[in-house]
């Protein structure tokens, strides 16, 4: 089964699936950990958003997706790049009104109501 729609964005989107399964033996295990949680969190979204457009209203509240991230820095000789990452804190998945895409919000150590325009 191909997830990936027939459309004229369907063939690069193939083609990144592609790139990314030929990509994924090459990664460790703390990077393959982090990729799995972000990729969970964006399914999440996808799944939470897949209403059809026509049983949409233009009025209706996006949903908002709270997720617990640990996170890496990227600062050279950080403890994060040997693993032990930051966090956790608190983000917040939604889908954009205006563009339609999947918007990653940081909300900090504490989780805090996102409110979404």
């Amino acid at each position: 089964m191909n997830p990936l729609p027939k459309t004229a964005g369907g063939a690069r989107r193939q083609q990144i699936v592609a790139r990314i399964k030929t990509t994924l033996p090459k990664l460790t295990a703390p990077e393959l950990r982090e990729l799995g949680k972000t990729l969970l969190a964006a399914l999440e979204v996808a799944e939470a958003s897949a209403t059809p457009a026509k049983d949409r209203t233009v009025d209706q509240k996006p949903s908002v997706v709270y997720r617990k991230e640990l996170v890496r820095c990227g600062k050279e000789g950080c403890k994060c790049s040997e693993g032990e990452l930051h966090g956790p804190y608190w983000y917040g998945y939604y889908r954009s009104p205006r563009s339609g895409r999947v918007v990653k919000k940081y909300l900090g150590k504490e989780k805090r109501e996102l409110r979404v325009r």
